[in-house]
């Protein structure tokens, strides 16, 4: 990488030190078309978070008893800076402040700021974040959930299953949390003669049950048509094979284009008819 000078680095610091626009750092919206920048050199991003932590030392010392001032500085001045590898290094120090702090929200927008921002792997490492956040605190927070489901269909849509697994179970984890806390407020309120709060801890962990099973089904399926699909190449007329293919696009993924075609040519007579 560049790398960054003493005259550099210096103007760097006091423009980090300048106080953040009033307008407080919201998340991305998932319509927008930003064009990502390629991910700074180590070395860069390695330097830009050590001036990051230089900058922000006094606000990182009290942020374990505050985290929001530092945290909103963090993330407002990321989105003003055009320095690629501070503003890179801004928004993972936030990330790392928001987990230690047990924010969920916060570091969940930092991510996807990131994640906008530059090119790099984010449905592993976004998985990777929610994991940390829920062993620091048990997520009971349907929002949390919706958000964890929608990253796992995310990599189910892109044939990602491991991942999609991974976040299945966290879903499913995040459910269960919203149970326990749902029965602890329900006792709760029983005992002072209190009106029920609404539950939706039913609905989550059966949506999670679904979204599981979802998973493994999709799973199964992809595995037979990653062997029907090879068989076809060798074997173009192989009816067993041309089904599976069929209906792994059809149904599974809903390719209907490239699905009718093997479909037609399988042993079901009524998905033939259907196909043809």
């Amino acid at each position: 990488g560049d790398g960054f000078s003493q005259t550099q680095s210096r103007a760097t610091l006091e423009n980090l030190l300048k106080p953040p626009a009033a307008r407080p750092p919201q998340p991305s919206k998932p319509t927008e078309k930003v064009e990502k920048l390629p991910l700074p050199a180590k070395s860069d991003i390695d330097e830009a978070i050590e001036l990051v932590y230089e900058a922000y030392e006094e606000e990182l010392k009290e942020a374990e008893s505050d985290p929001e001032p530092v945290l909103n500085k963090l993330l407002t001045s990321a989105r003003s800076t055009a320095h690629p590898a501070q503003k890179f290094a801004m928004l993972l120090v936030a990330e790392r402040v928001a987990v230690e702090a047990n924010r969920c929200m916060p570091a969940l927008i930092a991510f996807d700021t990131r994640a906008s921002a530059f090119t790099f792997d984010d449905a592993e490492e976004r998985l990777v974040l929610l994991e940390a956040l829920q062993q620091g605190s048990a997520l009971p927070d349907e929002g949390i959930f919706r958000y964890v489901v929608k990253i796992a269909q995310q990599a189910l849509d892109a044939e990602q299953h491991e991942q999609a697994e991974k976040g299945a179970r966290l879903a499913m984890v995040i459910a269960k949390a919203i149970e326990r806390a749902e029965k602890a407020l329900e006792a709760e309120a029983r005992h002072k003669r209190q009106q029920l709060p609404k539950s939706v801890a039913a609905s989550v962990v059966n949506e999670a049950a679904a979204l599981q099973k979802k998973v493994r089904v999709q799973k199964s399926l992809f595995a037979e048509y990653t062997v029907a699909k090879t068989r076809l190449i060798a074997r173009p007329d192989d009816p067993e094979a041309a089904e599976v293919v069929g209906r792994y696009l059809c149904f599974a993924r809903g390719n209907w284009g490239d699905g009718l075609p093997p479909l037609a040519k399988g042993k079901n007579e009524s998905l033939k008819s259907m196909a043809l």
